[in-house]
């Protein structure tokens, strides 16, 4: 399909304002005058545990947000998985019938959002020089056409999510909201493919000459290695080094190896 040129100067007008709350404002607009009654944006840049709130814009339902935080939803919600590890927009029902979202409390996540008026939409995983964000797109309406609808404005929501999430980077600020965990988090440099595999194996509790060992390089250039990882990432030491570098996702926490020591604990 070609994108209709009207909308897309609708989206791109977006980037003139200047405030988050007109921000939220002229989106919510348009979606409605798009059809969509719902809509969720949130991006998380932290890289601190004791800063772990991530910024959000939304007009969901206060009874579906009370409920979704005391069921603690997002652990078992397939929106959330799936723009973790996806990078493409997609409508919902394409989505539960992927293999890895098959499973009896996915799908209680997604027949709650349907009883609370979310009847369809999409989820556009979204990134940008570290930060990881997610759109979500919703509609009240269900049936062919509804999805249909869903369906073919996918290239519009991901220019949309691409907008707000720019937009927000740069507003936040202005409207109080940044913190000094975000703040640092634009400073962050990109971790090469050598420095990743070094933290890698540190996380594991390899010493340097073994992560040597292991990449069949010498202790020294393990070193360098990571002393570059940690001035990258502003660490004070190697655990730190892995601790920011998992949380600004440039680690896979899924992806680390685990070592316990003979007490059950687990590795540093």
């Amino acid at each position: 399909m070609f994108y209709d040129k009207s909308v897309v100067a609708q989206i791109l007008a977006i980037t003139r304002l200047t405030r988050l709350t007109r921000l939220h404002t002229a989106v919510e607009y348009f979606i409605r005058e798009h059809s969509f009654q719902r809509y969720f944006f949130v991006i998380n840049s932290t890289v601190s545990l004791n800063q772990p709130e991530p910024l959000r814009l939304h007009n969901l339902a206060d009874d579906w947000v009370q409920l979704y935080r005391d069921e603690h939803l997002i652990n078992t919600d397939p929106l959330v998985h799936y723009a973790l590890n996806h990078q493409l927009p997609l409508d919902w029902r394409s989505l539960m019938t992927l293999p890895d979202y098959d499973t009896g409390e996915q799908r209680r996540v997604m027949i709650l959002r349907a009883h609370h008026g979310m009847a369809s939409g999409c989820t556009v995983p979204l990134a940008i020089g570290g930060l990881h964000a997610r759109f979500n797109l919703i509609s009240e309406e269900d049936g062919e056409r509804a999805w249909d609808h869903v369906h073919q404005f996918l290239p519009y929501a991901l220019l949309l999510g691409n907008v707000i999430l720019e937009r927000t980077r740069t507003l936040r600020g202005q409207d109080g909201t940044t913190t000094a965990q975000q703040r640092e988090a634009h400073c962050a440099e990109a971790l090469n493919s050598r420095e990743r595999e070094c933290l890698v194996w540190a996380s594991a509790g390899h010493t340097n000459n073994e992560i040597g060992q292991r990449l069949g390089i010498t202790e020294r250039t393990v070193v360098y290695h990571i002393s570059n990882a940690c001035r990258k990432l502003r660490a004070r030491n190697r655990q730190h080094a892995v601790t920011r570098a998992i949380l600004s996702r440039q680690l896979p926490l899924e992806g680390l190896p685990v070592q316990f020591d003979s007490q059950g604990g687990g590795g540093d």
